[in-house]
């Protein structure tokens, strides 16, 4: 495989998991602060898969 191909690939992959850590980062601050109701339902060790859509490029929200 090329360089410049390898590169892109890995630049990402890095950015994958990059937008996944910030996502559960917002989540969890969240879940301290606006979400603190829906929190107290779950438990240590509950999980959960949030429903994250999309943004458009007019910002708005949409699935």
């Amino acid at each position: 495989m090329k360089p410049y191909r390898e590169k892109i690939l890995m630049t990402y992959k890095f950015l994958l998991e990059t937008h996944e850590e910030l996502q559960t980062r917002t989540i969890n601050v969240g879940m301290t602060g606006v979400m603190a109701d829906v929190n107290s339902v779950f438990k240590e060790g509950d999980t959960y898969n949030f429903d994250r859509g999309r943004t458009g490029r007019n910002g708005g929200y949409h699935k």
